[in-house]
């Protein structure tokens, strides 16, 4: 059994659970989605009440989904606080001295919820006291606002347990760019094949660390087929296996 110096671990959906159904359900043009938008509406009204939530939300819409391609396309990261002075610049919101203050409002508003979303995993925290004990911790997380990853592992009494926290908003990158992986082996001073990196993603946990050297452990609760050319060394029913695996 190979032994590691390190597990870096993702957040949402690997050590923290993201409950989708906590976002909003709306209903426009016949088409239904999970969105913020309408908890963010009630924000940005009260200064802008002459703008209708319809087009509100279409530009909400529209510059989530261009965001998206460009995660996708280019593996940048774009912050929340751009993210929503894109959907203002669209409705032709002036930037005047009051400008950034709504931002603040806004992204406040939207963290609040995404923060409701993540669901406490308590069993977690006795996981992660066995396993940093023969193991440097690093969490690493896509999320485009760095204060609500912090304020999630505070909360659930996480926060302490790792050496380094890597966000993909302060990095302006997403994974699976490499440099989500090796920033964290510099901080720690270890080689990725040192590593056994933890997430649920084929798509970026798998293929990021696999792609820069790392051994990697999937979660994957659901069961999923692996339609992916880069291969998991282990899978994962549940993130306690990882104390089968690493034989504690």
């Amino acid at each position: 059994m190979k032994t590691y110096k390190a597990l870096f671990i993702d957040l949402c959906d690997t050590l923290v659970p993201f409950n989708n159904e906590r976002i909003p359900e709306v209903t426009l043009d016949g088409v239904s989605v999970r969105s913020t938008s309408p908890i963010v509406y009630e924000t940005f009204s009260r200064r802008h009440p002459a703008v209708p939530f319809e087009v509100f939300h279409r530009c909400f819409t529209t510059c989530y989904d261009e965001i998206m391609a460009i995660r996708e396309r280019d593996r940048l990261e774009i912050p929340s606080p751009e993210r929503f002075r894109r959907v203002l610049d669209r409705l032709e919101i002036p930037r005047d001295d009051g400008f950034e203050t709504l931002i603040e409002e806004i992204v406040s508003t939207h963290m609040t919820q995404m923060q409701e979303c993540l669901e406490p995993a308590p069993e977690h925290r006795a996981l992660l006291d066995r396993l940093r004990t023969g193991h440097r911790l690093a969490l690493v997380s896509n999320f485009d606002y760095t204060p609500t990853v912090h304020a999630v592992l505070r909360r659930d009494g996480l926060f302490d347990l790792f050496e380094t926290i890597v966000v993909s908003a302060d990095m302006g990158l997403r994974k699976p760019h490499p440099e989500l992986f090796l920033s964290p082996c510099r901080t720690l001073g270890v080689e990725p094949r040192d590593v056994l990196f933890v997430g649920d993603s084929l798509s970026m946990d798998v293929a990021g660390a696999k792609g820069v050297g790392m051994d990697i452990a999937w979660l994957n609760e659901e069961g999923a087929p692996i339609v992916s050319p880069d291969r998991p060394d282990y899978v994962l029913a549940r993130l306690s296996d990882l104390e089968r695996i690493l034989k504690i």
